[in-house]
């Protein structure tokens, strides 16, 4: 997400080339604004991510899934 963010915004927000990363020729508005415009997805999907990473996904998730069936096989198994 980063690099995302890197490679295709920071070219907007400064107004040129940065580096081996080109700005857009059908780009019209450079700067802060046009930049956060730009970037809402990759901010909102960046946010989503930090949020599973503190939180964590629940008991929804696949690994809590896989957990509970791993548990249930090895109380069977213990109990033969």
């Amino acid at each position: 997400m980063v690099v995302a963010v890197v490679s295709t915004k920071v070219p907007i927000l400064v107004g040129h080339d940065v580096g081996p990363f080109h700005l857009v020729a059908d780009i019209k508005r450079v700067g802060f604004w046009s930049a956060q415009h730009e970037a809402r997805a990759d901010l909102t999907m960046f946010l989503g991510l930090m949020f599973l990473l503190i939180v964590g996904a629940g008991r929804w998730s696949l690994d809590a899934r896989l957990s509970r069936r791993v548990g249930k096989q090895s109380s069977f198994e213990r109990s033969q």
